[in-house]
């Protein structure tokens, strides 16, 4: 499987604004039945792509578990026939997985399955399957999409005024071509990113380029999915898109959503824009990473540079584009104090440093309170779970009030480390006891604020006030 260091519990994963219909436990199970049965009869979601190419665990926080398309012989195991699909089911979490939100590929019994737990949210309604076919479209893309290396960018476009406020016109245009089926405001979005590019680093281009390509993509295939198969959901797929989108013309927190979020919904109306405008073989080279969905759609509309200048001019010397500017330096001054703010509090804590280095192949899930972005490419987390496998052994590390911050493939946090059990290769040892070089295959620290344990190899060493942990 070609990965990514680490895929994030995503805020596509937050419950959407309009109000939906409640689904039981039966009615979920059913409804993934015909997911698996169905998607991949046909290349018209996306070519290739089958959700019954993989393992598929859903499961319930009461413990109940459903396996799809995944064979095992514990007898903890019960088969039973659900809609088409014949099935394994247990009546406890024997597994112990249902404190997981999801993981795209999770070792069990020598099977890498996806994981959902569909208790995500405090009730399950429509939005939780779209946000299940969002997930699960992941894992495809990991296997066999051709992506840039994300762990090697950085983006500071957010902590940029010119271009917080371009971006925020982008957003306009985009959900009104998405509202009104107006191509004029698709050429004006596309007038507004020619220049806004400008402004970026090469870093920061392609930093937005993969997070449409990925997200982008996937948000696509979530409502796609459920336009192809209506009569799976209780609710209009199209009209919880429609809704969802609405809150591009929200700028509150718009250096946080310049970084990530609004790719989502940009990267997914521009992949129904290239849909509805019948351009050919776009998937394939999105798959490819032959182009990006801006330039195909940019070389489809062919609009020349004076065009792209006329309108872009227009669009920012009205008014309206003064304010923008202003809500622009407002949200970049917020973002860039809370920033400050949680620095400092990262260079007060007390204790001792542990940096855990991990290999950038490992595959793996997790989430975060908040995540905040540096403009040289690393992150400021707040209380994070995260887990990562590499083919040989799991690795989970969780922190809960703590600023972590993650640097590639390398965390760093402080805490009291002396008050933490470590276990080296099944042997408690105190802090101090600790050597200065040690290879290990199994790996514990616990306590009250981090928890980590790895069951792979690699080696620890101890330095002043500090344990650095490098998984090989």
């Amino acid at each position: 499987m070609k990965n990514l260091l680490l895929v994030i519990l995503t805020t596509l994963l937050c419950s959407n604004l309009v109000a939906q219909t409640n689904y039981t436990e039966r009615e979920t199970t059913a409804l993934v039945s015909g997911l698996v049965t169905d998607v991949g009869k046909s290349d018209d979601i996306w070519p290739g792509y089958k959700i019954s190419d993989a393992p598929l665990l859903a499961y319930f926080n009461n413990g109940m578990i459903y396996a799809f398309r995944f064979y095992s012989s514990n007898n903890n195991w019960n088969p039973i026939l659900i809609e088409k699909e014949n099935l394994l089911v247990a009546s406890n979490d024997f597994l112990g997985i249902t404190h997981i939100p999801l993981a795209p590929a999770y070792p069990i019994d020598n099977q890498l399955a996806f994981l959902f737990n569909f208790n995500i949210y405090e009730k399950i309604t429509s939005w939780t399957f779209v946000a299940f076919a969002h997930e699960r479209f992941h894992r495809h893309q990991l296997e066999n999409f051709k992506f840039l290396d994300l762990s090697q960018l950085s983006y500071s476009g957010h902590l940029d005024d010119a271009n917080l406020a371009l971006t925020f016109l982008e957003n306009i245009e985009l959900h009104d071509y998405l509202h009104t089926q107006d191509l004029e405001y698709l050429k004006n979005f596309v007038s507004v990113n020619h220049f806004r590019n400008k402004l970026l680093s090469p870093d920061s281009l392609n930093w937005e380029r993969w997070q449409k390509q990925f997200e982008g993509t996937a948000e696509y295939v979530m409502i796609k999915t459920f336009l192809e198969y209506p009569n799976l959901l209780k609710d209009n797929a199209w009209q919880l898109f429609l809704e969802r989108t609405k809150r591009l013309k929200n700028f509150d927190d718009g250096a946080e959503k310049a970084i990530k979020w609004r790719h989502y919904q940009t990267g997914a109306i521009i992949a129904f824009a290239l849909e509805k405008l019948l351009v050919k073989n776009w998937k394939k080279l999105i798959s490819k990473n032959q182009e990006t969905l801006m330039s195909i759609l940019k070389n489809h509309l062919n609009l020349s540079l004076k065009e792209m200048t006329q309108r872009y001019q227009s669009l920012i010397s009205s008014s309206y584009y003064m304010s923008l500017e202003k809500k622009a330096t407002l949200e970049k001054n917020k973002y860039a104090n809370e920033l400050k703010k949680w620095e400092n509090k990262f260079r007060k804590l007390s204790g001792e440093e542990l940096e855990l280095q991990v290999k950038l192949s490992l595959s793996g899930g997790g989430s975060s309170e908040k995540t905040l972005y540096l403009a040289d490419g690393s992150f400021l987390d707040i209380n994070s779970k995260n887990f990562f496998y590499d083919g040989q052994g799991l690795v989970t590390f969780n922190y809960e009030e703590r600023q972590v911050y993650r640097n590639k493939n390398t965390f760093l946090l402080k805490t009291d480390l002396k008050g933490h059990k470590i276990v080296i290769n099944n042997k408690e040892i105190s802090f101090d006891q600790i050597p200065s070089r040690q290879e290990f295959s199994r790996i514990k620290i616990s306590g009250t604020k981090i928890n980590l344990e790895a069951s792979t190899k690699g080696v620890v060493q101890k330095m002043v006030n500090k344990i650095k942990i490098k998984l090989k």
